[in-house]
């Protein structure tokens, strides 16, 4: 029991090096590839625009389904601007 908290422990700490060895040499972003590849504005923040927006989408579609009938041409009118944007900005690339 001892021994495996003590492997544990050591295997967190070097873990933490690690973390910070990678922060210090890739300013930051410890992704994989080195600097300039994968890392931040190399289209990760786009995809993850993307995805909200199509998960946006998919919720205001679903709360549709259960909306009160005044409710849902304001809904759907959301839904078709969203579905713009997407075209627009995602699809497309």
């Amino acid at each position: 029991m001892i021994f495996r908290v003590g492997l544990m422990t050591a295997a967190c700490a070097g873990f933490l090096m690690l973390s910070q060895a990678a922060e210090a040499q890739y300013g930051g972003y410890s992704g994989g590839g080195g600097p300039g590849y994968g890392g931040p504005g190399y289209g990760d923040d786009h995809a993850a625009h993307c995805a909200r927006m199509q998960e946006r989408l998919h919720e205001v579609r679903y709360r549709m389904q259960y909306a009160a009938p005044y409710e849902r041409e304001r809904m759907a009118a959301r839904a078709e601007d969203l579905r713009d944007r997407l075209r627009a900005e995602c699809w497309r690339h």
